[in-house]
């Protein structure tokens, strides 16, 4: 459903000013790791993920790192550090400063926030400064355990036909989540923009998935189309999105597109 915003009766959209998006995380449903035997099966998943050598691979990581090495808990390195610094030095030159800052609760991501008010200091001052549950990163459920989606797909031939037959879109991660679950929280957080920060110049600090999400819902993209722009270019560490609100484009108004995943620390 395409998202619309209300007009007063002297017909001025609510919409907010604007919304910028800053990605925290450069993976989909991968690891951060130095082990050659995970680049191994990465190889083997991507060449047959039916195959014998697959599976012994898959098993053989997980018993190595099975509950220690988790996707969620994984911290920004020296180089990610930096180019979270330099982001915030860009776009404090290219930028209004933002007069709302929401960030998803994983570690990881206060501590990109950390890093850009090092090169942007100003951001310091604003606030409100929310934390959002509801930006938090898709729940992949029980396969969280092992690290990387594709691991206990691997070990799980059960879960990975159903993966197969229902598709990356539609798929629910037992005791987790799909897309469709992601997008429908994330709109639930998007409708209180629309009534508590209308007209506001916002940056939002989250994963890649959680601002397509976002994204999908203002455009109203199927599933076909979210899978596409997921597959379109490979997220990048510290990659802007960003929105204007636009109050004289149809009737209603709507939020335009003017970056999408790009990034700022090379500039």
């Amino acid at each position: 459903m395409i998202l619309t915003a209300s007009k007063t009766e002297e017909s001025i959209v609510k919409w907010p000013r604007s919304l910028t998006f800053i990605n925290s995380d450069n993976i989909v449903g991968g690891l951060v790791t130095n082990d050659p035997l995970y680049s191994r099966f990465v190889q083997a998943f991507e060449a047959d993920p039916e195959s014998q050598t697959t599976h012994q691979l898959a098993a053989k990581f997980a018993k190595k790192h099975h509950l220690v090495t988790r996707r969620q808990s994984t911290q920004l390195n020296s180089d990610e550090g930096q180019k979270a610094q330099k982001t915030g030095t860009a776009l404090s030159k290219l930028l209004k400063l933002p007069q709302a800052i929401f960030l998803s609760p994983e570690d990881r991501t206060v501590a990109v926030w950390d890093r850009l008010c090092k090169g942007w200091p100003s951001l310091n001052s604003v606030t409100p400064r929310v934390i959002e549950d509801r930006l938090r990163r898709q729940s992949f459920g029980a396969a969280d355990a092992y690290g990387d989606q594709r691991i206990y797909l691997a070990l799980e031939r059960a879960e990975r036909q159903r993966f197969h037959h229902e598709g990356p879109y539609w798929y629910r991660w037992p005791e987790g989540e799909n897309i469709a679950d992601l997008r429908q929280r994330n709109e639930e957080w998007f409708a209180t923009l629309l009534t508590d920060f209308s007209e506001k110049n916002l940056l939002i600090i989250t994963d890649h998935t959680s601002i397509l999400a976002t994204m999908a819902n203002i455009e109203g993209w199927s599933d076909r189309i979210f899978l596409r722009y997921r597959r379109l270019k490979q997220p990048e560490i510290l990659a802007v999105t960003k929105y204007y609100g636009e109050p004289n484009d149809g009737r209603e108004g709507k939020l335009l597109s003017v970056v999408f995943n790009e990034t700022f620390w090379d500039v």
